[in-house]
């Protein structure tokens, strides 16, 4: 009485595989583009950061030379004048490890999208929004509908069980 599910058990496996890769690659191909939209949005944030400490750096700078006034008209003493050096000191070293970050932030992004290494890029606009808007319910619920990581499971136990019908 066995015999369909003995004789086809190769088919059904075969079937079960394709259901699980599918799963397996809808699954990557998600990762793939939550991975760069997330790496797009920390681009656009650091460039976003060298350009505001790139301002700070350049502020500091000007009041040192209203400082450097100020000290040959005899209104400030040269100690006074330190601490705005000092200042644009700090300031250009934030401006560099900005720099750095948003370089290896390019680099991250240009290597997920598949450009070939030394390709400057950029991130031009406002960071990506979500596509729609929804409630937590509905994000729960939409969640685990379309999650591929769940349809991948589900395909292995799928699987497993046929597996297990065959062998008894």
């Amino acid at each position: 009485g066995f015999g369909p599910d003995v004789g086809r058990a190769e088919q059904r496996n075969a079937e079960a595989a394709l259901v699980s890769a599918e799963a397996t690659r809808n699954r990557r191909a998600t990762e793939l583009v939550r991975d760069t939209l997330t790496a797009y949005a920390e681009l656009w944030y650091s460039e976003q950061a060298v350009v505001i400490n790139g301002s700070a750096r350049d502020l500091a700078q000007r009041q040192v030379d209203d400082a450097q006034g100020r000290l040959e008209v005899g209104v400030l003493s040269p100690a006074d004048t330190l601490a705005f050096a000092t200042r644009v000191a700090s300031l250009e070293e934030v401006l560099a490890l900005s720099e750095a970050d948003r370089r290896t932030k390019a680099i991250l992004l240009a290597t997920l999208l598949g450009m070939p290494l030394g390709t400057e890029i950029h991130a031009t606009g406002d960071p990506p929004a979500l596509p729609f808007e929804v409630a937590d319910a509905e994000a729960v619920a939409l969640a685990v509908e379309g999650s591929p990581q769940l349809a991948e499971l589900r395909a292995q136990v799928e699987m497993a069980r046929r597996a297990a019908r065959v062998a008894t």
